[in-house]
């Protein structure tokens, strides 16, 4: 018999597709009949993908609406932009298949660190299930004077698992003729570290780059920390400088229980949730036990919002 597979969010920028092939497991509602597994191994299990009949109210959230995740995508219908939509579905498929990857690393990494007496929520098992990852085209536009230091995107935390990022691409905005480097190196993505100064993360051409985010910093119970980031304006007089940058942001689904690795105490709770002061604190609830990814992402926006 013929193992049914999943497709992927439509949001997400990926087709349909067979990520996992194994059946689903189905509960008399449609739902998955077991939770992501805990782990306490070097190597995370796989979990089969989750069925498509999902019920709307698990996307639901007072904050965030429904077509938040079930926004379908609007190609540009003009015939120059043909070849965007392929070449956008290849590289998300691309960016997924080495996300997952990734993700049993880090789960390898956790496990040798937490050992044995605190299974955790396996990331790789997590993002094999989710169908709400988000890929982006993210367009930066100019700014007439920008001062000496501006920011085009100040400092946040994603609030992903894990966010993948294909080199930027600086390009004239009324002529849209893309640029061969930025106008100066200063321009660009800038991450800060506990305890030391920005450092630009310049990321070449061909490369994939991974930002760790605050759902697994929390799965991991801190072993994992997200790294706040911002995107710099290059300095001086450009008018017409605008950038791109590719983003895959791979997320739980909406309706996963974010947890902390079992066992975990009240003063290893404080220690995982610590933020920089750079973004909002999660130990101000913006995380809480029990709060599924939904009701995380929503007090996150609100809190960057306010």
């Amino acid at each position: 018999m013929e193992p049914r597979t999943r497709a992927f969010s439509r949001n997400s920028g990926y087709p349909q597709g067979k990520l996992l092939r194994q059946p689903h497991p189905r509960s008399p509602r449609g739902r998955p009949t077991t939770p992501h597994p805990r782990i306490s191994v070097r190597n995370p299990p796989h979990l089969p993908s989750l069925p498509l009949n999902i019920h709307l109210s698990d996307l639901t959230s007072p904050s965030i609406p429904r077509s938040h995740y079930m926004t379908p995508n609007i190609w540009p219908p003009h015939p120059s932009c043909a070849a965007l939509e392929p070449a956008f579905k290849a590289i998300g498929r691309l960016v997924n298949d080495v996300a997952l990857l990734l993700a049993s690393h880090c789960d390898a990494l956790v496990t040798r660190r937490l050992g044995p007496t605190h299974p955790f929520t396996s990331l790789h098992a997590t993002l094999c299930a989710s169908m709400s990852a988000k890929a982006r085209l993210l367009n930066y536009y100019p700014s007439p004077h920008p001062a000496p230091g501006t920011l085009w995107c100040g400092y946040h935390n994603d609030h992903s698992i894990l966010t993948a990022l294909l080199a930027q691409q600086f390009y004239h905005a009324d002529t849209r003729v893309p640029l061969p480097a930025a106008p100066d190196r200063c321009a660009g993505l800038y991450t800060h570290s506990e305890g030391s100064d920005p450092r630009k993360a310049d990321i070449p051409p061909g490369a994939i780059a991974f930002q760790v985010g605050e759902a697994a910093q929390i799965m991991s119970g801190g072993v994992l920390r997200a790294t706040p980031h911002a995107v710099r304006m290059p300095k001086g007089h450009t008018p017409h400088l605008a950038r791109l940058a590719f983003a895959v942001f791979l997320q739980p689904n909406p309706w996963d229980m974010l947890e902390m690795p079992a066992a975990y105490s009240d003063d290893q709770v404080r220690r995982a949730v610590c933020t920089s002061p750079l973004v909002p604190s999660l130990q101000d609830g913006r995380w809480q036990k029990g709060d599924r990814f939904v009701d995380f992402a929503a007090k996150t926006i609100k809190a960057y919002q306010a």
